[in-house]
């Protein structure tokens, strides 16, 4: 299943996962940071180093087989490079640049079309579309942050996505790892402003 993510609203409630944290596990541990892109969740299957499958979220059990419209995404590749896994699983989101949203939007007022309400809708709408061609004008892109399989290359969260982006993956250059809590406080301060 794709779930949803939870959420928190400020430091006090971080602290309190940190404490949560620190009493189910009695080994140090890191945090991984990374933004959470709006958009539409995509799970990717890697077979032989080639696209497989791509599913939508849906409901949580089942999702769109989108395959097709996601090989039209310029920045996911349909074949990996190096010395990739023979089967894996890795999510991401589906998205639109507000750049590019606005050059849908110009082009839309140009043929005297409605313009899209948001790109969030705009990228989840546009893989459901049955014109391939529609789609690839889009300017969909694709952030991956979770592998999944048998095997992984490490047992550690950021270091497969490290070897992702080596197989040509697109991951986020804004991730970080942080050594605790406090760390994870400041990059949530600093993307508080420098997201917009």
């Amino acid at each position: 299943p794709m779930l949803s993510l939870a959420n928190t609203y400020n430091a006090e409630e971080l602290q309190d996962f940190d404490n949560k944290i620190k009493k189910w596990i009695d080994v140090p541990f890191q945090y991984v940071c990374e933004l959470k892109f709006d958009g539409a969740s995509i799970s990717l299957t890697y077979v032989n180093g080639k696209l497989k499958q791509a599913l939508t979220r849906g409901d949580g059990s089942r999702g769109d087989d989108v395959t097709e419209n996601i090989k039209t995404i310029r920045s996911l590749p349909l074949k990996l490079n190096g010395d990739f896994l023979e089967e894996f699983e890795i999510r991401g989101e589906i998205l639109i640049s507000k750049k590019h949203f606005e050059k849908l939007n110009l082009r839309q007022t140009e043929i005297n079309e409605k313009p899209f309400s948001n790109a969030r809708n705009t990228a989840s709408s546009s893989l459901r579309m049955h014109n391939t061609k529609e789609v690839h004008s889009r300017f969909l892109d694709c952030f991956l942050y979770h592998m999944l399989g048998d095997n992984l290359p490490t047992k550690e969260h950021l270091a497969n996505l490290e070897k992702a982006k080596q197989w040509g993956l697109k991951i986020s250059e804004t991730t970080e790892l942080k050594e605790d809590i406090n760390g994870v406080i400041d990059y949530v301060n600093y993307w508080e402003i420098a997201r917009n």
